[in-house]
């Protein structure tokens, strides 16, 4: 079983995550470290036609977390079933960055229908790197 490390990458559009996420996994994977990215979860919902236009603000970042969190509680098990030393997950945008375009009654309400808060979802990440 793999020690795992769970770093994210967040910040604005165009604040170089992207690049830098790709610069990580090269750079670590040349260290022999298995490298996992998780791609950003609003994006991939937008481009399936999931909005904040068709399902209102609260909705989609609700739908928004709770994939997120499906997704890499998904990944965190695949990479501690490698076969290896370590394996670190990259993440493009983390658990708490829809918490900027929600009121914090909202972000709390569906935060906690996963019994989580911010302190468990801030702590649940090894480093977290605003771009």
């Amino acid at each position: 079983m793999a020690e795992v490390i769970k770093i994210v990458l967040t910040g604005g559009p165009c604040g170089g995550k992207t690049t830098a996420l790709n610069f990580l996994k090269d750079e670590l994977e040349k260290l022999n470290i298995k490298v996992f990215i998780l791609e950003e979860i609003a994006s991939n919902l937008l481009s399936n036609g999931i909005t904040p236009q068709k399902l209102g603000v609260y909705e989609f970042h609700k739908q928004l977390f709770e994939t997120q969190l499906k997704e890499e509680n998904s990944l965190e098990e695949k990479a501690k079933a490698y076969n290896g030393e370590k394996a670190v997950i990259l993440f493009d945008r983390g658990l708490l960055d829809s918490k900027a375009y929600v009121t914090d009654a909202e972000f709390k309400k569906y935060i906690s229908i996963s019994n989580k808060n911010e302190d468990v979802l801030r702590n649940s990440y090894d480093d977290v790197f605003h771009l």
